[in-house]
């Protein structure tokens, strides 16, 4: 049995689909719980300390999924619904490797069609990455019980220490900010029609579904093209203090005049793309 024909029965397994459609639930829920932290940091009263959970005196729960995680393991039965989270995400991320190798011996000859079928299949790659990242945090927080904030900072700072590390920062946040476009322009497009099978609703909940998730999309490419922001000018100044991802975007947002107003807004819309999640949990296509 070839690699080709191995990844393709990977695909369809369904047990793997299973898995999948699992991580896409707690891929929802973290959305959703990130929104949560957002909206609680833009209404916040000045001097307040946060939503606290276990991380200590004076310490704030972080608007990003390492937050998210972190009360979710301070929460009742917490260490299983990780334990769970973490195989949903796995099974995501072999999921979507199993997609790129099952299509990589398709790719079309020399051409802008063989463009488009490449830049697909790295988007593929990347979103693999990212789940797969996600279930390390979430195992990570299964063991600690809390943020790893302070080590990702850190981490932050030996990077930019490195011969060339700069540069490297820098890319990634170039890379950050490009994925923040094309999820931007795909909620636009609505260009996810190939990801769910809305056939079984009515034409006016299929509707309501799509804007829905046009919403999620075009909120999450904002949010992202601001931490791609964030991350890049703290390394092109050497500061690696502002190197917060997504929770120094939300709170430079929240500081800002008429912020905690925008921070609802992109609050509001990371929740709504918690509904292409359970959507594409529920109805795959394929």
């Amino acid at each position: 049995m070839g690699t080709g024909q191995a990844a393709h029965d990977a695909a369809a397994s369904t047990t793997l689909r299973r898995f999948a459609a699992v991580g896409l639930v707690g891929y929802g829920l973290l959305h959703l719980a990130v929104a949560w932290l957002a909206l609680q940091l833009a209404w916040r009263e000045t001097g307040t300390t946060g939503t606290g959970g276990n991380q200590g005196p004076g310490r704030e729960t972080t608007a990003d999924p390492s937050g998210a995680l972190s009360v979710l393991a301070g929460s009742p039965s917490g260490t299983v619904a990780l334990w769970v989270l973490v195989a949903g995400l796995a099974g995501l991320a072999l999921w979507q490797a199993a997609e790129v190798l099952r299509h990589h011996r398709s790719v079309p000859p020399p051409g802008r069609a063989r463009w488009s079928a490449l830049a697909r299949m790295v988007r593929t790659v990347a979103t693999a990455a990212v789940y797969g990242y996600l279930a390390v945090l979430a195992a990570r927080a299964t063991v600690t019980g809390g943020q790893q904030r302070d080590e990702e900072q850190s981490a932050v700072r030996g990077v930019l220490g490195w011969p060339g590390g700069q540069l490297l920062v820098v890319a990634v946040a170039v890379v950050v900010a490009g994925v923040g476009v094309h999820l931007a322009q795909k909620g636009v497009r609505a260009a996810f029609g190939d990801e769910l099978d809305l056939a079984p609703f009515s034409p006016r909940l299929r509707r309501l579904i799509q804007v829905l998730c046009q919403a999620g999309f075009v909120t999450k490419g904002v949010a992202l093209l601001l931490v791609g922001g964030v991350v890049g000018w703290a390394a092109a100044t050497v500061d690696p203090e502002q190197a917060n991802g997504l929770d120094g975007a939300l709170r430079t947002i929240a500081d800002a005049p008429y912020g905690r107003w925008l921070l609802s807004a992109i609050a509001a819309g990371t929740a709504l793309f918690s509904v292409y999640c359970f959507a594409r949990a529920r109805h795959p296509v394929g």
